[in-house]
């Protein structure tokens, strides 16, 4: 049988454990990707959301807001994949190289070059078109959130490329969870528009004043 975890989360610290036995304490803030729109993570979604109690498919959540948003399904799922990362990443047994990225999509053409990551906790960064440093970092919409647990949930996993007649190049990957089977076509123009859009979106906010 799976271990209880246990994390109690604040904007600086956390305590976590296994049910029952003495708690650790650790930063929250121990993410490689840490600020959203200028606030760490723990911080902006304590600012953003109310408070609510949910029980996800990451375990149950007891959430303490400031905030005036009401989190839908999608986003208390994000939330809690977001509390479940925080606790691997304190767990000594934690791979520092495994930030649970599903998805990655670049574009590179002589209108626009430039890259996407998304991660499992809803997490979304925009790349320069070297890849060597992130132009924006922001969590997605509700819907987004939705559409994209749909597909890591789905047990498939995509390997897109397209070369277009400019030489534009467009190539995707998405990692479902463990259990999928390899596919190129299932769901493939939506996936590229979701992509697309996220792109455009991180970028829009990067550039505004």
């Amino acid at each position: 049988a799976a271990l209880c975890k246990i994390a109690v989360i604040g904007v600086a610290q956390m305590r976590y454990g296994w049910c029952g036995e003495a708690m650790l304490a650790a930063s929250t803030s121990a993410s490689l990707w840490s600020d959203v729109h200028g606030q760490s993570q723990a911080s902006y979604l304590r600012n953003r959301y109310a408070s609510f109690s949910a029980t996800t498919l990451r375990g149950t959540l007891v959430f303490t807001g400031s905030g005036t948003i009401v989190a839908s399904a999608a986003e208390q799922r994000a939330i809690a994949e977001w509390a479940l990362n925080r606790f691997e990443a304190a767990n000594v047994n934690y791979l520092a190289a495994d930030y649970g990225q599903r998805l990655f999509w670049q574009e590179a053409s002589q209108t626009r070059c430039g890259s996407v990551w998304v991660f499992q906790t809803g997490l979304a960064l925009a790349w320069n078109c070297s890849g060597t440093a992130v132009v924006a970092t922001d969590f997605l919409t509700p819907a987004q959130m939705q559409q994209f647990y749909k597909w890591i949930d789905s047990g498939t996993t995509w390997n897109i490329m397209r070369i277009g007649p400019n030489g534009q190049r467009i190539s995707l990957s998405l990692w479902s969870n463990p259990g999928g089977q390899l596919t190129v076509r299932t769901d493939t123009e939506n996936m590229l528009g979701f992509a697309n859009d996220v792109y455009e979106q991180l970028t829009a906010e990067d550039s505004e004043p």
